[in-house]
């Protein structure tokens, strides 16, 4: 089996985060981020999910949210919903759902408005 990883293209920035309520204890949420930018605008967005559900995700939604904008708050914030919306959380007597949603929604707006900063690099 292969696995093919395609360069990014020029003008990307990536960005991986996870929640864990202990340390050494597993990831509760995990969200990966992938933005290009050309002259202030993200062209292409790329946004998974680890520990949402059953299997890892990409979220459609949320890439569409950002994709061909500036990013602004208000993108910003839509594109977290869209990862809430999409969330089909398993049982865990140890940590809540309505927890996990909000970390979700929290490590979402935190990386993407972190790597924002970089639309104007380009």
């Amino acid at each position: 089996t292969d696995v093919v990883v395609q360069k990014p293209p020029a003008g990307s920035v990536g960005d991986y985060r996870t929640v864990t309520p202990r340390e050494n204890d597993y990831a509760v949420a995990g969200v990966a981020t992938r933005l290009s930018f050309d002259a202030g605008l993200c062209t292409r967005a790329r946004v998974a999910l680890t520990n949402g559900g059953d299997k890892p995700m990409r979220v459609p939604e949320a890439e569409a949210a950002v994709t061909d904008t500036p990013m602004d708050d208000d993108h910003v914030e839509a594109a977290a919903s869209a990862v809430v919306s999409a969330l089909d959380i398993l049982d865990d007597p140890q940590v809540p759902k309505s927890y996990r949603e909000t970390m979700f929604r929290r490590v979402t707006e935190r990386s993407l408005t972190d790597l924002r900063q970089h639309r104007d690099d380009q």
